[in-house]
């Protein structure tokens, strides 16, 4: 049978009646008051067998707090802590009588005194990198697979399923927005991590399973390129020729059942089964930086790049703030909290898992030597060099082969 999980959270929380009682130890720790809910989802998961939960405490001082999944009791209760300046490491058994289910899960902590009253004296401490580990039920997934020419496909049918919002920004036509791009629930954004680390390590059946699971739009296509003889995997919404037509939605609307056919505007994921360089290449802002989409797509086949991003819809789709749209909240960010002072490699603190509140410090740094490179480009440097109105010194071929030889 197999596994899978779900961060239920991902940044410390303090629990209690005191915001000041870890000003000492943790002095930049979220206080969320006396009790909190934690929602969660289990994508596929097999609730008739049993669960861990993991997860990391400090400062419990007694077993009376309210710790509970979906209204129940969980055996044991939250555990106390053996000191107050050292973190507690924990591993609770979530039962079949907890009735995990695939969305709507709930985690209840509550503080409370230790004879398990909840006014006066009550508990605080701090809950940090909570993970919910289940079984599944045993999936085998036959891959959808696509032949013909990827470039004619990508420029044609996968940009052309697309719409285009006229304007941009703060003259952006309202007729045009539709709110089409669906914000991902945090324990989806949990999801869609597994999902990729399955991707990158090659494993494409069960990346196709995983995505699946999260929602019945995505597939993992296996695609031959007819031009260069080369095999493709694409993580998309549908397959090539059956692309689900986006649909108009309510600002902030979230989709939690996998079953549920609309498109979300995630974005497309395009892997190169056997890459000659270790190279992701991304379009964010298609139909606003024009051309940028075509460019990225040349310079991926072109480079023999590991990965290519294209965003789900226009960045102006949605009536709410927000940047490309792919799988967002994880991969393109727009950081309203930094100074613009080109601090230095936000962006890849971000993708690495670090928490907004922590991007713009200047201590943070990235997790791993990967470089991100944003490149901003005139209009007249996004040109075809077939293009009418381009140079032979001024067009993407030439930016192109500057990618060429700076990554060898």
């Amino acid at each position: 049978m197999a596994t899978n999980y779900t961060v239920v959270l991902f940044s410390r929380q303090h629990i209690g009646d005191n915001p000041g009682a870890f000003d000492d130890v943790e002095p930049n720790v979220a206080f969320v008051g006396p009790g909190k809910d934690f929602p969660f989802d289990c994508p596929g998961v097999n609730s008739a067998a049993a669960a861990l939960l993991m997860f990391q405490s400090r400062d419990v001082d007694h077993q009376r707090n309210v710790f509970r999944v979906n209204g129940v009791d969980v055996f044991g209760g939250l555990p106390a802590s053996p000191a107050r300046d050292a973190w507690n490491g924990n591993i609770l058994l979530i039962e079949p009588h907890h009735q995990l289910r695939a969305t709507g899960n709930v985690l209840r902590v509550e503080a409370r005194s230790s004879d398990g009253g909840s006014a006066g004296g009550i508990d605080d401490f701090i809950l940090d990198n909570v993970v919910i580990m289940y079984k599944t039920a045993d999936i085998v997934a036959q891959l959808p697979t696509a032949t013909g020419d990827l470039a004619a496909f990508l420029t044609s049918g996968l940009l052309a399923s697309i719409a285009n919002v006229r304007g941009s920004g703060s003259g952006a036509d309202p007729a045009d927005q539709r709110n089409e791009y669906i914000l991902p629930t945090p324990a989806q954004l949990a999801a869609w991590r597994a999902v990729f680390r399955s991707l990158i390590g090659g494993a494409w059946d069960e990346a196709h399973a995983r995505a699946r699971m999260i929602s019945s739009t995505y597939n993992v296509v296996r695609f031959f390129d007819t031009p260069s003889g080369r095999t493709h995997y694409l993580l998309m919404e549908g397959v090539p020729g059956q692309i689900p037509a986006p649909a108009p939605h309510s600002a902030g609307e979230a989709i939690t059942d996998p079953a549920d056919p609309t498109a979300r505007g995630w974005g497309t994921y395009i892997f190169d089964a056997e890459p000659q360089r270790a190279l992701s290449l991304s379009a964010p802002h298609l139909h606003d930086d024009l051309e940028t989409e075509h460019q990225a797509i040349e310079a991926y086949l072109a480079s023999r790049a590991r990965t290519l991003l294209i965003a789900g819809t226009d960045r102006d789709q949605n009536t709410t703030a927000g940047e490309g749209r792919v799988i967002a909240a994880g991969v393109f960010d727009a950081s309203g909290g930094c100074a613009a002072r080109g601090t230095d490699n936000m962006q890849m603190r971000f993708a690495s898992g670090l928490p907004h509140a922590s991007i713009c410090r200047e201590d943070s740094t990235p997790i791993g030597p990967s470089r991100f490179i944003h490149v901003e480009q005139r209009r007249t440097v996004r040109r075809a060099s077939s293009d009418s109105e381009a140079t032979a010194g001024v067009n993407r071929a030439i930016v192109l082969s500057a990618i060429l030889a700076t990554f060898t």
